[in-house]
């Protein structure tokens, strides 16, 4: 198989070739950049095109994210079909808008998780797949993850059996992030009902700052590894974590992979359900807004509303009330 994706670090998102390198699937990659002049953009294509057409690719799984324009649709199998003579592509079929979508209340309608939407496509090729909601997600975690990982937790001298909670306190997109001081505010207070409790800050090394102040705000209890670590490493050190609590990031995604439940808190800016974390137990707190599924980057008109009336005490009574936290109220480091 053949796995196509945008180069590492390309306008500061991770590849998904950063975490399916490992899985030995695939026996090329190819990568492109979004951020090139329109010669050099052409350039690259034409490049790809013809290493395409080498490899004789006879069929594409089309896993790009919705919402998608009918001219991208149409662009991308231009390219793919005419120009890369790739026959057969799935997952480009005419598809309805979802933005607009409402329930009969006038709320914005909840969709499939875009996991199972994507499994979908696959499935769309007569390959077997499981049921929605019940598709297994296994993250490639190796040795030198987990012995990387385990060296570091002998460093922060985690007390034994003490909750460690994974915190993902930053976005990429500034319309998804709960403000700073709400969590500061929220880890005063579970370091006050779980005396043990410990907090691991997450992110990428835009993160870095987050982590920083945390610690200055809240003392030893807080570690920041935010934007020290692999993908794969912070993989390792959700898989170890009580619980995850924070923004709907990449970090949410991999500690729901990894099997650690979340307490997720959502903007409304797009449908809830679809980029849920994926699995069973999971808590979402996210508000309806009049203005929800505004798609925004960042929101200066309505000043985050959806995520300014998420408050600290419903945020920490949901951590409180997991089952892996509630009996770990009486713990002392």
């Amino acid at each position: 198989m053949v796995l196509i994706t945008h180069e590492p670090g390309s306008q500061g998102f991770v590849s998904s070739w950063e975490v399916l390198e490992a899985t030995g699937f695939f026996s090329e990659v190819l990568f492109y950049r979004v951020s090139l002049t329109p010669m050099k953009h052409l350039f690259s294509y034409l490049k790809m095109a013809m290493r395409i057409r080498k490899l004789q690719v006879d069929t594409l799984f089309y896993l790009a994210p919705i919402p998608r324009f009918p001219r991208q649709v149409g662009r991308d199998r231009l390219f793919f079909q005419t120009i890369c003579g790739i026959q057969q592509c799935y997952g480009m079929e005419p598809k309805e808008d979802t933005r607009s979508l409402r329930s009969g209340e006038g709320r914005l309608a909840v969709l499939p998780s875009e996991i199972d939407r994507l499994l979908s496509v696959v499935g769309d090729a007569g390959l077997a797949i499981l049921e929605k909601g019940k598709a297994v997600l296994k993250v490639p975690i190796g040795e030198s993850e987990r012995a990387n990982v385990s060296a570091r937790w002998q460093v922060a001298k985690f007390p034994p059996g003490c909750p460690i909670i994974g915190l993902g306190p930053g976005s990429k997109m500034p319309a998804k992030r709960w403000p700073l001081e709400r969590f500061i505010e929220t880890v005063k207070r579970l370091c006050r009902s779980l005396p043990a409790v410990h907090f691991i800050v997450l992110g990428g090394p835009e993160d870095r700052e987050l982590g920083a102040r945390l610690i200055a705000m809240i003392g030893p209890q807080v570690v920041n590894w935010a934007g020290s670590l692999s993908v794969l490493e912070s993989a390792e050190a959700l898989r170890r974590c009580t619980l995850y609590l924070g923004n709907d990031t990449g970090t949410m995604h991999l500690a729901a992979a990894v099997g650690t439940r979340c307490i997720a808190i959502f903007s409304a800016r797009d449908h809830p359900g679809k980029w849920y974390p994926y699995g069973q137990g999971h808590v979402v707190i996210r508000k309806h807004v009049p203005c929800e599924g505004c798609y925004l980057t960042v929101c200066e008109e309505h000043r985050m509303a959806c995520l300014m009336e998420i408050n600290v005490e419903e945020v920490c009574q949901a951590v409180l009330s997991d089952h892996n936290v509630a009996p770990l109220a009486n713990l002392r480091s």
